[in-house]
């Protein structure tokens, strides 16, 4: 029953997809949020999941951004914030839930940190778009390090990591997209990053399973 909760942010994730309503894609992780409090409040989950509710709202924060954005780079920029104060939320709960793999962030940095000087930086013309395109970058690896490194209960622990990861994926394909202009791959925005939403939840939810 505890999954079945999972429908609502699957039902206005699919909604969103096919209408576009930026209302909707606002309310998918609002709705992730508030799911995150039941197995927090039955006492299921400690008071660290209250850092990715809030991470999911900041996310919120961040689709209206970038989805009434239109030519302005000041919002842009804003929204690109938005999602920084996301990973701050999850990186915060990794942490105090786990430890950083120190590994792990290395090979992430040896793989976007090239990509970023070698190929992205050439394509963003404003200043304070290119800065902030690496801060939220480096932020993103270390999210990620730290969410393999969380000593949660399987699966919760490999469900928040794919999580984590998939959100890094939607965030790559959206600087492919707005800096590289490569439109083509753009329809895998919002799936992978619906997923990313969906499997955190999930990594929540399954600790309402009997058993779990």
């Amino acid at each position: 029953m505890a999954l079945a909760l999972l429908a609502i942010p699957l039902a206005l994730a699919v909604a969103a997809l096919l209408s576009g309503s930026v209302l909707l894609k606002v309310a998918e992780p609002v709705a992730c949020a508030l799911l995150l409090l039941v197995p927090v409040f039955l006492g299921r989950a400690g008071t660290t999941g209250l850092w990715v509710a809030a991470a999911f709202m900041a996310s919120a924060a961040g689709d209206y951004l970038l989805a009434t954005k239109g030519t302005r780079a000041g919002r842009f920029a804003w929204g690109i914030g938005a999602f920084l104060a996301a990973h701050a939320g999850y990186l915060v709960f990794s942490l105090l839930e786990g430890s950083m793999k120190w590994l792990s962030l290395t090979m992430l940095l040896a793989i976007f940190l090239p990509y970023y000087f070698g190929t992205l930086r050439r394509s963003i013309d404003s200043r304070l778009l290119s800065g902030a395109s690496l801060v939220y970058l480096v932020l993103s690896c270390v999210t990620l390090a730290a969410a393999l490194g969380t000593r949660l209960a399987p699966p919760s622990s490999a469900l928040f990591a794919a999580g984590i990861a998939l959100i890094l994926v939607s965030d790559l394909i959206i600087s492919f997209v707005e800096f590289l202009r490569w439109k083509e791959v753009g329809w895998l925005i919002l799936p992978t990053y619906y997923l990313a939403h969906l499997a955190i939840v999930l990594s929540f939810l399954v600790r309402l399973v009997p058993g779990a």
